[in-house]
């Protein structure tokens, strides 16, 4: 118990000594929330390599969920979404159009059928993801506008005054899978090399990079900051002191940045309501908080007043390559990018596929953590 609560005071202790700096934890709150708000107007997806739409089904009848079916089955992902959700992922560059199926779709009424099946396409810009976005949407629901003028021209003929409309849509069904069995179908011909990397390429940030950047930074500087001489002797006097102003370091650290983390994303929340977060970005981002610590406390082996010049070059050097600065292509993270930690990071909130799992992840950042304890204890044992 006397251990547990010298660890405590010694975390107070460090935590006292990042309230000192103020302006620091300000500006790392601040200007992130400012630059998500000003991405939030300016974020473009970097390429076609991947094709995202969403749709906002305010039809939900039999019609749409066959529009919806006949989408799953293509190469695009798409996504359910509200109105204003589909709307804020479309300015963030998170899905490259939506499409909206409005109420009356696929009613069968004295309309023109052309009018029935009318959905409103809404893109950022025009390129070509959402140009072929367009055309994947509109060969889905060609099949179901060329399926409904079938279905009145058979139930105009005079012949079908002895069947029911079921049954004459039974028997649709089942000549248009005799077809197709026969080989009746769309051809398409494709031109150029599918496996060639997609055209019109741009730099552009996800907002969810500005938190990873100012994370690292917020981070590095705590650990600069609890690299205090003074203190540090103090506490490496007393029996244990080693041990505990280690233990202690780590969880200030994570403490303030998990404040800084939560802090962060809560006045986002409130200020953008339908703003999006990968799945499993907390996971991710208290990896990164991790891998922050362990590079700060590998940066305590050097010198104190030499500290700074490579501290920042190499978290420079890690972000920019890592894409936390530009958006650099898919398959840079899925390649050299994930042994970057940042290009790591950035990848895993991209939802790209990575040979180092989280849980590895989790086991080299400890690894690195005991190796520093080590080498800082020998350290100052032959000091």
């Amino acid at each position: 118990m006397k251990q547990i609560n010298s660890i405590i005071t010694i975390i107070l202790i460090k935590l006292k000594i990042l309230a000192q700096r103020p302006i620091v934890i300000l500006l790392c709150l601040i200007l992130p929330v400012l630059l998500n708000l000003l991405a939030g107007a300016t974020i473009d997806r970097n390429n076609a390599m991947i094709l995202e739409g969403a749709y906002v089904d305010e039809a939900d009848n039999k019609t749409s969920a066959k529009l919806i079916d006949l989408l799953d089955q293509a190469v695009v992902d798409w996504y359910e979404m509200s109105r204003e959700e589909a709307e804020r992922a479309l300015q963030l560059g998170q899905v490259d159009g939506v499409f909206i199926i409005p109420e009356d779709f696929g009613r069968i009424d004295e309309r023109n059928l052309k009018d029935i099946f009318s959905v409103k396409f809404l893109i950022k810009e025009e390129n070509i993801a959402s140009g072929l976005l367009m055309e994947n949407f509109l060969v889905s629901v060609v099949v179901l506008y060329v399926e409904a003028q079938q279905q009145l021209v058979l139930l105009n003929m005079p012949e079908a005054l002895n069947y029911s409309e079921e049954e004459i849509l039974s028997l649709l069904r089942e000549n248009v899978e005799a077809a197709k069995e026969g080989g009746a179908g769309l051809h398409f011909e494709f031109y150029g090399d599918p496996g060639r990397d997609g055209e019109e390429r741009v730099i552009a940030i996800p907002d969810y990079s500005i938190e990873v950047l100012f994370l690292s930074v917020f981070s590095l500087i705590g650990s600069l900051m609890l690299a205090d001489v003074d203190t540090r002797r103090r506490i490496l006097s007393v029996a244990g002191g080693p041990g505990k102003d280690y233990i202690a370091t780590i969880c200030t650290l994570m403490i303030s940045g998990l404040v800084q983390l939560l802090t962060m994303n809560g006045i986002l929340r409130l200020l953008m309501p339908e703003m999006f977060r990968p799945e499993g970005y907390f996971l991710i981002m208290i990896l990164l908080l991790l891998m922050m610590i362990a590079f700060g406390q590998c940066i305590a082996l050097i010198p104190l007043e030499n500290r700074v010049m490579p501290a920042s070059i190499i978290l420079f050097v890690s972000i920019t390559l890592g894409g936390s600065l530009i958006k650099l292509p898919d398959f840079w993270y899925a390649g050299a990018g994930q042994y970057i930690p940042h290009g790591w990071v950035m990848g895993k909130l991209l939802g790209l596929p990575s040979l180092i799992s989280p849980v590895a992840m989790l086991i080299i950042i400890l690894a690195i953590l005991l190796t520093a304890y080590y080498l800082q204890v020998n350290r100052q044992a032959l000091n």
